[in-house]
């Protein structure tokens, strides 16, 4: 299950570089003061985005393998998509934000539960999936709006 955590960076050490289909990845591992312990994955570069010093956003959710995590850094949401058009602002662009943070949880939840309960729940599924991601994602959504006070 991945959560969303906040914590310093107290160490970053790389690991094994491995060749995917994709190219060449290199891997770190990355503890946090809150005793968090993950992995991390870039391609681009030898450096990880996670900095030690730096507290940062992070999602953490379970590996491939049993004991291990991977971490990956929370993006900022930008304040406002200026320039020369204004953009939206406030409370308009957070919940924007907010459905596209849920509906993005949903699909991913979705494809957990596929994933997860097998067969019998993706045949189940395959008659309605848009309806079954939009439910989820109401729900997500309608949750966000109401913590951002938007509701």
């Amino acid at each position: 299950r991945m959560e969303q955590k906040k914590s310093k960076v107290t160490s970053v050490v790389q690991g094994q570089d491995w060749v995917g289909k994709q190219g060449i990845f290199h891997t770190w591992t990355v503890r946090f003061e809150n005793g968090d312990v993950g992995g991390n994955m870039t391609k681009q570069g030898n450096n990880c985005a996670f900095k030690v010093g730096e507290t940062v956003d992070y999602t953490i959710e379970p590996g491939n393998r049993p004991d291990s995590f991977k971490v990956k850094i929370v993006p900022a949401a930008p304040s406002s998509f200026g320039g020369g058009g204004g953009g939206g602002k406030g409370k308009v662009n957070e919940a924007g934000i907010n459905a596209n943070v849920a509906l993005n949880n949903a699909t991913l939840l979705f494809c957990k539960l596929c994933d997860t309960l097998g067969q019998e729940w993706l045949k189940a599924a395959k008659d309605q999936p848009e309806r079954i991601v939009m439910m989820y994602a109401r729900e997500f959504s309608n949750l966000l709006n109401e913590l951002s006070g938007l509701k």
